[in-house]
């Protein structure tokens, strides 16, 4: 059974990617992509990606644990990638971290934040000031296909019609096998895997 990952380890993921891309990361702008991948694992595997909980918070979902390590940055971009007690995301997690990025990565945070807040579990548990409120996962992985749509919108993005693949689809896949796993994974129309299955 695979250890799961904390959500840090998925954050640290998402600033190489940025840094990769030369697009800046604030802390906003990590927090939903570490929701979007809690949605993900949550929509793929019935499973969350992290051991720590998504909370309803003032500027959409978050996680308490990434905020803390990147609140010196504020509202700038996040330089420096905290390793400190992270892991090497295992294969499935990698591939869920590059369908979240291809999906969502070039938003910005305030594309990040109208998608988290328009639709989602955050719209419906959040209450103003509380940010303990925790998410359900099955929740955040009923929302997934819903976010990805809205963040296709926002990026002016028109996926093909025929596109075997949910969210960005064999691009960026280090090996063919990576695709044809992702492919199974993300493939239109497939039912969330269920637990125990």
């Amino acid at each position: 059974m695979q250890q799961t990952q904390i959500a840090n380890s998925w954050a640290a993921r998402f600033l190489e990617f940025g840094q990769e891309a030369e697009l800046p990361i604030t802390n906003m702008k990590l927090q939903k992509l570490v929701t979007l991948a809690e949605s993900a694992s949550e929509y793929v595997r019935q499973a969350p990606a992290f051991v720590e909980d998504v909370q309803a918070w003032d500027h959409g979902p978050a996680v308490y644990p990434v905020y803390t390590r990147y609140k010196s940055f504020k509202n700038t971009a996040i330089t420096e990638i905290e390793r400190a007690g992270t892991m090497k995301l295992a294969d499935e997690d990698e591939l869920i971290a590059n369908e979240v990025w291809g999906v969502a990565g070039r938003l910005t945070a305030g594309g990040l934040r109208k998608l988290t807040h328009e639709v989602g579990p955050w719209p419906v548990h959040y209450r103003l000031g509380v940010m303990s409120i925790r998410l359900p996962g099955d929740e955040l992985g009923a929302a997934w296909p819903t976010y990805v749509a809205l963040a296709q919108r926002l990026a002016q993005y028109r996926e093909p019609a025929q596109t075997p693949v949910f969210g960005r689809g064999a691009d960026g896949f280090r090996s063919e096998s990576e695709r044809a796993r992702a492919s199974e994974l993300f493939r239109v129309g497939r039912p969330p895997a269920r637990a125990g299955g």
